[in-house]
């Protein structure tokens, strides 16, 4: 799609990049209603700005730490697990590890986005070294997000790992629509056996 810049090129014009330009399509501009939710979502993100984003691996053994004092930790972690079976089980384990400070780490699982929409646990405070919580259940979607934050009004910062296993779910039932066919199959077959001997 083409966009034309209304306004007169030089000072002031399109090519000035200290004026802000409208950018007016020449047809009106349709979004999908996946589009629209991704963007919506993305604009309603928790995250904090200066999280420190890592793309976690499953059956991987994470160590962190997060804290406020020090300018040398952040004060969010974000582990963002994508490509995963939806459907699948999960355990999600995390424990604290620091042992001097005894403050409390900050626990958000989210799916597919941080959009509180997307929350799937917390916030839940674990406190002092060896505190865990096991995050457990069954996928909603092909992505998992933890958030791990420090407990507001810490002195410094809180130690802490994490792994998340995964569990393939075994479905022994068919669907539905597989069980309407070989029953019209079934009674098709019926239909002509009857047809043949009468």
């Amino acid at each position: 799609m083409r966009a034309q810049l209304h306004g007169s090129a030089g000072p002031g014009g399109p090519s000035d990049p200290s004026r802000n330009c409208v950018v007016i399509p020449e047809r009106p501009l349709v979004l999908s209603g996946v589009a629209l939710a991704l963007a919506a979502s993305s604009l309603l993100s928790v995250t904090p700005a200066g999280a420190n984003i890592i793309s976690g691996v499953p059956d991987t053994t994470y160590s962190g730490q997060v804290g406020s004092g020090d300018p040398s930790f952040d004060q969010t972690d974000e582990y963002d697990f994508s490509g995963l079976n939806t459907g699948d089980g999960y355990s999600l384990l995390v424990t604290d590890t620091d042992g001097g400070t005894e403050g409390a780490l900050i626990l958000n699982l989210y799916h597919d986005s941080t959009n509180p929409a997307n929350r799937i646990s917390g916030p839940i405070d674990i406190c002092c070294s060896g505190a865990m919580h096991d995050f457990t259940g069954f996928l909603p979607s092909s992505v998992l997000i933890l958030t791990v934050g420090l407990g507001t009004n810490e002195p410094c910062c809180e130690g802490y790992t994490l792994r998340l296993h995964t569990t393939p779910t075994i479905n022994g039932a068919p669907e539905p629509a597989t069980l309407a066919l070989i029953g019209a199959g079934l009674a098709g077959a019926l239909v002509a056996r009857r047809r043949k001997r009468g």
